[in-house]
């Protein structure tokens, strides 16, 4: 857990803008950034820390590294949430990204397996798939639970 969580952490703080910027948004002195940014010792941020930097991180396009590692290690996945309001008109586009997603994802896999073997940029692209099917998901998901909860 902790190489994946240190390695999150370093990529929070790149993210943030590096260690002087990163100690900043968390409230603490450069040295202690250096510390939770060097991967040869076990220094983590406290969650307080942890959070404000992935908060800064997500402010600034980037993504949540460190709550995505510590979902990971929980055996979950941190999904981003769509922007804006969620209305549950439109349900044809969302019907149509559904499915060109989805054939976005079965065609790169059956098109980068046709050899049996799975290469790492391969895998990569699969992912970004994988995601972007994820969002349309949660996309369908909120519009959902905003029907079921007496909204639109």
């Amino acid at each position: 857990m902790a190489g994946t969580l240190k390695v999150a952490v370093r990529k929070a703080i790149a993210a943030c803008g590096g260690i002087e910027r990163g100690a900043a948004i968390a409230g603490r002195q450069p040295s202690t950034a250096g510390l939770w940014n060097n991967l040869n010792l076990r220094d983590l941020p406290p969650l307080d820390c942890a959070l404000a930097l992935d908060e800064a991180a997500v402010a600034h396009g980037g993504a949540a590294h460190i709550t995505r590692a510590l979902a990971f290690e929980l055996g979950q996945v941190l999904v981003e949430l769509p922007q804006g309001r969620i209305s549950s008109a439109h349900w044809n586009r969302v019907i149509a990204d559904l499915s060109t997603e989805h054939a976005d994802l079965l065609a790169g896999l059956l098109r980068d397996l046709a050899d049996q073997n799975m290469k790492p940029r391969e895998a990569e692209a699969r992912r970004r798939d994988a995601q972007a099917l994820l969002a349309v998901i949660v996309e369908i998901d909120q519009r959902l639970r905003a029907i079921a909860e007496g909204g639109e």
